[in-house]
């Protein structure tokens, strides 16, 4: 197989550098309108923070998750007691792996939105925001500074979350992935400003056809370069013109109404059956031409295909509208060995602070021994 560029696959196995921190770190980060990364910081100071969750098994209630906020020095390992900040409540959690942060209030820090996904598969879920200036050394949900309601039961509202403007009217907008949401799946845009934010004011994106499970995923950004939010969303689990091989889609913006995924501007889908095409959702500028690239995963299906490397895709922006194939990727990696499902989790961050992204992908199923221990790459640059 070969990309567009005649590069063909590249395997991990030739290009990584494994993250000397701990599994499921994720840098606190936030886009602007424009669709670029820029640091945020919680407390207001010069150094950026380290969010992690821990989803359903930080207490001995197996349901009570929690959000750690760390201020961490380079080299050094840190354990949850050594946070700075943690947050306490009922299957917190956030499917793409960075809680989203930005300034909603214009008070010069940041406010992090934590999703409380369910807790036991039939609870609506909520999404709870918190002031930087106001987390305390131990928060609960009960002292958050906002909190919104789902209005579709049973939808595991929370499960992804996104913040950025696709309607550009200049405010933010709140993104809820409500994956479980009848019939398909859908995306609620909420828009802001952040203080009036409700709910029953979105719109919808939603799936349509043969599409399940659509929301699961999402990213925010300016993929096609018109200065206006994008928005990014996945359906992995449906068919993709086949069985399970998922599908991504883009939505242009200015979003002003209602719209299904059979109206989405660009459209990816999985190649081959059991793919989960767009498991994994990321945007960031990595290669440091100032335009927002796309990268989708198909780690494949974790019960029926888990035998299988994985794939993930670079697609280079600006992305214009139409389907695109695998051979229209820039880049593409294979996971380095059977069933290392690559991309089941990815972020995109600045790491050695180049001011290009870097590319940060999860590989849960990576074997060490005898024990499945997963591996964490970065890639830079591509």
């Amino acid at each position: 197989m070969a990309d567009g560029r005649g590069r063909g696959v590249r395997q991990l196995r030739d290009l990584r550098r494994l993250l000397p921190l701990p599994s499921g770190r994720a840098p606190v980060r936030r886009r602007d309108r424009r669709g670029r990364g820029r640091h945020q910081h919680l407390d207001g100071d010069a150094d950026g923070e380290l969010v992690v969750t821990a989803a359903t098994a930080y207490r001995p209630d197996p349901h009570t998750g929690a959000v750690f906020v760390f201020d961490p020095v380079a080299g050094e390992r840190v354990v949850p007691e050594q946070a700075s900040v943690w947050v306490e409540g009922t299957w917190l959690q956030n499917a793409n792996g960075t809680l989203p942060v930005g300034d909603l209030d214009h008070d010069g820090t940041a406010e992090l939105l934590v999703g409380e996904a369910n807790m036991d598969w039939e609870a609506p879920g909520r999404i709870f925001v918190y002031r930087g200036p106001d987390l305390g050394r131990h928060t609960t949900t009960d002292e958050a500074w906002l909190t919104v309601d789902p209005i579709e039961p049973h939808s595991n509202t929370g499960w992804s979350l996104g913040i950025g403007d696709p309607n550009d009217d200049g405010e933010p907008d709140l993104l809820l992935g409500e994956y479980n949401a009848e019939p398909h799946g859908q995306i609620t845009v909420v828009p802001g400003p952040a203080i009036a934010w409700d709910a029953e004011d979105g719109l919808l994106l939603s799936g349509s056809g043969d599409d399940d499970s659509f929301g699961t995923f999402l990213s925010v950004a300016d993929l096609d370069g018109d200065g206006v939010d994008d928005v990014v969303v996945s359906a992995h689990v449906g068919g993709g013109g086949g069985e399970r091989r998922g599908s991504a889609y883009v939505f242009l913006g200015p979003i002003t109404g209602p719209i299904d995924s059979s109206q989405a501007a660009i459209r990816i889908h999985g190649e081959t059956d059991l793919a989960w095409m767009g498991a994994g959702v990321v945007t960031g500028d990595f290669d440091g031409d100032g335009a927002t690239d796309l990268v989708v995963a198909a780690p494949s299906d974790w019960y029926f295909s888990y035998h299988r490397p994985g794939l993930v895709y670079l697609f280079r922006g600006p992305l214009s509208p139409g389907e695109l194939r695998a051979e229209d990727a820039a880049v593409i990696w294979r996971g380095s060995e059977g069933g290392e499902q690559l991309g089941w989790s990815m972020a995109a961050c600045d790491l050695d602070g180049d001011g290009d992204d870097e590319l940060v992908v999860g590989a849960p199923g990576t074997a060490m021994g005898e024990e499945l221990r997963g591996r964490v790459y970065v890639v830079d640059p591509l």
